[in-house]
Parts: structure tokens; sequence; C-alpha cells
């Protein structure tokens, strides 16, 4: 897997992602803020190819400690930091894979080393240098899991018509590394949630601005295509 992953920087394959993790202009802070001021722009699908998560994480490691790893097909990388840090990862992050180590640098390919990991097999990366403002524990373990939440955003756009944000996990402030893609129509969002692996989702939390009724969203709710047999569905107002 990793060799393979190697190779796919060198040859700069197919995908644009973004973050620090979905857009391949911004950093993670900057398209928090693209969401905020142009609820119209619409982003494209850019799923990683693997996310590593903390192993035995509390649900309050979230706030504390980077919670994941993501790493793209064009060699970008996400890293899905805690809210209580200060850190901005204004610019892109790319990652870089020896025999047993993987690092991932800011800016480009051959940029400041910000964190490094021992790689222990395919499914396993092992901290070993981080940055503070990561809040990355050294020795800290982080692996790779189908990814069972999804979240999906919904506001008003410009035209009057839902927009949907899509995310991986449930994202807490300040972690964009999640953040896959902005839908004009529900129609491009079930195929988006479609490229999920098959019954791996278990939990989707819908998320709406306060422009919606309770009866518009359940409608929406009805229209959205979950690729799963067995899930739940959490309904609630986005937080200001």
């Amino acid at each position: 897997m990793f060799k393979k992953l190697g190779t796919a920087i060198l040859a700069a394959v197919i995908l644009l992602t973004l973050f620090a993790c979905g857009r391949p202009d911004v950093g993670g802070s900057e398209v928090e803020g693209k969401q905020d001021e142009d609820p119209g722009e619409i982003i494209a699908f850019i799923p990683p190819i693997k996310t590593y998560i903390l192993e035995s994480a509390a649900d309050s490691d979230k706030w504390i400690r980077m919670s994941a790893v993501s790493l793209y097909e064009d060699g970008r990388a996400g890293l899905a930091i805690p809210p209580i840090s200060s850190l901005a990862l204004v610019d892109p992050l790319y990652y870089s894979v020896t025999d047993d180590e993987m690092r991932i640098h800011s800016g480009s390919e051959t940029g400041d080393v910000i964190a490094s990991f021992a790689i222990v097999d395919d499914n396993t990366l092992v901290v070993r240098m981080a940055t503070g403002g990561l809040f990355a524990n050294i020795g800290a373990r982080y692996v790779y899991a189908p990814i069972d939440t999804v979240t999906i955003n919904i506001q008003m756009g410009n035209n009057g018509q839902p927009i949907y944000d899509l995310f991986s996990y449930e994202p807490v402030s300040r972690s964009e590394c999640l953040f896959s893609g902005r839908f004009d129509d529900v129609d491009s969002l079930n195929t988006a949630l479609g490229e999920y692996a098959r019954d791996s989702i278990k939990t989707v939390h819908i998320k709406h601005t306060d422009e919606f009724t309770e009866d518009e969203i359940q409608n929406i709710r009805g229209t959205i295509i979950i690729p799963s047999n067995d899930y739940r569905v959490i309904t609630a107002e986005m937080e200001e």
C-alpha cells in the first residue's frame, strides 16, 4: 500500500484535493471561511484514499487531540487537529513515504516536516514527531478504519435552493480535513454518498440552518440515499 502511494506522489496522479484536505488551492482554515462566505460555491467530491483515526479514542479526545490523518491520491495530506489548537494550517499539506516512515510536509512535497509516523503496517501509523500545535502525542497510534459516520450540513444557497456540505465523520471546529464536497442538488450528493463502502455508514448527522422548517428538512431527508441497510440519522440545527 505505502510503496504504491509513494509512486503516486512521484507520478502526480489524478485527484485534486483540499486541505490540507479538500481543495487543491487552500489550507484548512480557509476552507471553513469559503463555506461561510459563499454558500453557492460548488466543490467536487474528493474522498481520501485512506484515513487513519486515533486508536481507542474517547469521545472527548476529538476536542483535545489530533483525531485523523487523511491521504489523497495526488500526494496531499490532511490532519484533523483539535479546536483547542491555535495552529493555522494555511498551506496545503503533502506526504512522503520511505520504507518505514511517512512524513507530513507543509507547503510542498519538500516543505518543512510538521509530523512523521512510523509505518507499522498498511493499516497502522505511530507518531514519531509532531509540531506542538497538532496535539499528536509521540507514540500515539492511528489506524485505518472504513468511514462509519458522515455529516451533511444543509444551508440555503444564493439562489434560494439548498446547498449540501458533506463531511466524513462528524467534524468539530477546525477539522476541515474531513470536508469532502459541496453540492447544489441532492442527486450529486447521493452520487458522492455512493462512493462510500457499502454498509460501512452507521451514523448520519444532518445539520441545517434555521432557514428551514422541520417539514422541509424531513422532506429533504427523504431524498437522501445512504448506501447502507443499517444506520441511524441524527438531525439537529447547526450551531452558530
